[in-house]
Formats: C-alpha cells, sequence, structure tokens
C-alpha cells in the first residue's frame, strides 16, 4: 500500500513538473521573438540569461504573441497545445485515482485514444529530449535560441509526459489483469 501511495505521488509531482515545464517553454518561445531580447538563432544561451528573458518579457507581449500563431504554427500549436493538455490531465488523473481507469473500461480506452492520437507529438519529444540533454550537458555548448524558437523545451515536456501516460496506463491494465473479479458487481446466475 505504501508503494502504491510513493507512487502515485512521484507520478503526480513528475505530471505537474512536466506541466512547469510545457508552459515554461511556452514563455520563452514567445519571448524568442519579440524584437530585442537576447535569443537569437544560433548563440548559445544560459538558463539564467533565458529566464532573464522570458522575466523582461510583458505577460501582454506574451499573450498577444502573433508570429506563432499564423499560418501553418498556428495548426501546430493548436494540435500540441490541446494533446499535451488532454495528456497531462488523463496521466495526472491517472497518478492521484488510477482505481477510476481500472474500474470504467471507458477511461481506459479514452486513455489510450489521447495516447494513440498523441503518437507522432510524443514520439518526437521522445526523440528531442535525448538530444537536448545531450547537447545541453555533453557537448557542453549549452542550447541555443533556434531551440528555444523551435519549441525544444515545449517538446520535450510533450515526450516526457508522453512516456508517464503510457507508464501509468500499462500499470494500470496490468493491474486489472491480475485483480480477482468483485462478486458483488457481477450478477446472480442463480
Amino acid at each position: 500500500m505504501a508503494r502504491d501511495a510513493l507512487i502515485r505521488n512521484v507520478a503526480a509531482v513528475a505530471v505537474v513538473g512536466c506541466g512547469l515545464y510545457f508552459v515554461f517553454g511556452l514563455a520563452t518561445a514567445a519571448a524568442g521573438y519579440q524584437p530585442g531580447t537576447a535569443i537569437h538563432e544560433d548563440k548559445p544561451i544560459s538558463l539564467a540569461l533565458l529566464w532573464h528573458e522570458v522575466a523582461r518579457v510583458s505577460f501582454t507581449s506574451r499573450a498577444t504573441w502573433a508570429p506563432l500563431f499564423s499560418g501553418c504554427g498556428l495548426g501546430i500549436t493548436a494540435a500540441l497545445l490541446l494533446w499535451f493538455l488532454a495528456a497531462l490531465l488523463i496521466a495526472f488523473t491517472m497518478a492521484v485515482n488510477p482505481r477510476l481507469f481500472s474500474r470504467s473500461r471507458w477511461a481506459a480506452v479514452i486513455a489510450g485514444l489521447i495516447l494513440l492520437l498523441g503518437l507522432p507529438i510524443g514520439l518526437f519529444g521522445l526523440v528531442s529530449f535525448p538530444a537536448t540533454l545531450f547537447n545541453a550537458f555533453l557537448l557542453k555548448g549549452g542550447l541555443d535560441g533556434e531551440w528555444i524558437r523551435e519549441f525544444g523545451p515545449m517538446c520535450d515536456a510533450a515526450g516526457i509526459i508522453y512516456l508517464i501516460t503510457c507508464l501509468l496506463l500499462f500499470r494500470i491494465l496490468r493491474s486489472r489483469r491480475s485483480s480477482p473479479p468483485v462478486s458483488g458487481l457481477q450478477p446472480d446466475m442463480a
């Protein structure tokens, strides 16, 4: 029982952390497209400088950010944002209340559909995240403005939430198969 609670708490904290990382990525991308920021295409950027530039750009500038929401960028951003919000909600619910998904077949089916629809986004994020880590820590070159402008942090967060959601759904389905049927819920044959 204590192990289950620990796993659920760790999963909930990881899901919330992914959500915060996604919001930070959206804010950094919006700040990267604002004129006068130090986030440039090919220049390395430190986390302190990135945080400074995000804090410097006003909220109204970020809210009315036009370059991302024009043309093809609108569809890509909307699809990424909507899928991420759905996966975040599903993953958080699975972490906090897994019984809902183990008792309701439809809840598990909806979670599976969300994962199926997000397969391209999740797989791209799973490839993007190790590349980000490799670029930032092993090459010691740091991250650059191109990574920010091409939604690097948001794709990383999408890959992480995809993996967490898959693991939580797999855990729920495995426990559903191994648990004995409840006798009070079956129809009486007598």
